[in-house]
């Protein structure tokens, strides 16, 4: 596992956030991936930030 992996992985943790291989894989190349009802993305700090919410029309990733 990457080193921006296991930083993702961690502070996800640090969130409640039991986050999976694949979603940490989304997150990495520029996927939002939603916990409960917000979506997060990953910078290249390993940290998930609040993703500004999709309006029901838009498509998702």
């Amino acid at each position: 596992m990457s080193e921006l992996a296991e930083k993702i992985n961690d502070f996800s943790r640090s969130m409640g956030w039991d986050i999976s291989r694949s979603e940490v894989q989304r997150l990495i190349a520029g996927h939002a991936i939603t916990f409960g009802d917000q979506p997060y993305i990953v910078r290249a700090d390993g940290c998930l930030y609040r993703a500004p919410a999709r309006k029901k029309n838009q498509l998702s990733n």
